[in-house]
């Protein structure tokens, strides 16, 4: 092989080895997309969880309530298993959570250095605008992930106040005077339903965004 033929056999290397890495950067970042949106899916079983043991905990509560004598005990047994599950739930949500973010801000982060090495000033600009325009609606999903643990905190201390109270009066007056503190505790329990909800629908709009 000539001199002048294997200089182009190399150029051509080098041609196909530059597109193959310009291939694999690109590649790189929809796949830490698709990533993100993973995350988000995670936090969304896991708030879907977490909105389902809510129901649970308040029929048990509501069948403790009402029970006769016969089985009192057992319910108020599963009552505070109930309250332990909800509670292990929110540290599940809490972990994932933690972990969908840690997730955003590599992926944003890595977008940012890849768009600084752009020469076409428009693609910049168009990029970054994308990129802030995620970061904006990722940024929302905390804001109400953060509602969701504002509104749990109350009704899960007056879940094991109630826990509390009964396990020194399970008598059936003891369990008559927790009607009013039922209505409350309800209403609580409505109302983190309603932010998980809320967190829900933001999720499935920002991950679609991410999605191939």
């Amino acid at each position: 092989m000539s001199l002048s033929s294997t200089r182009s056999s190399f150029r051509l290397l080098f041609v196909l080895f530059s597109a193959l890495t310009i291939i694999g950067c690109s590649s790189t970042g929809y796949k830490k997309a698709e990533g993100t949106a993973s995350k988000i899916t995670q936090t969304r079983t896991e708030l879907t969880n977490a909105r389902r043991q809510i129901d649970t905990t308040l029929d048990s509560l509501t069948s403790l309530i009402n029970a006769d004598s016969t089985n009192a005990d057992a319910l108020f047994k599963q009552f505070s298993k109930n309250i332990t599950a909800i509670e292990t739930q929110a540290t599940k949500v809490r972990k994932t959570a933690d972990s969908m973010n840690a997730q955003g801000a590599a992926y944003f982060a890595a977008w940012e250095q890849d768009s600084a090495l752009f020469q076409n000033p428009d693609l910049k600009a168009q990029a970054d605008e994308r990129r802030l325009e995620l970061e904006n609606d990722y940024a929302q999903i905390n804001a109400y992930m953060k509602a969701t643990g504002e509104a749990y905190q109350p009704f899960d201390k007056d879940l094991r106040d109630v826990e509390r109270f009964l396990s020194n009066d399970l008598t059936p007056a003891g369990r008559a005077s927790i009607s009013a503190p039922l209505e409350r505790i309800t209403i609580e329990g409505r109302v983190t339903q309603e932010t998980i909800d809320n967190a829900i629908r933001v999720m499935d709009q920002v991950a679609a965004k991410f999605q191939l």
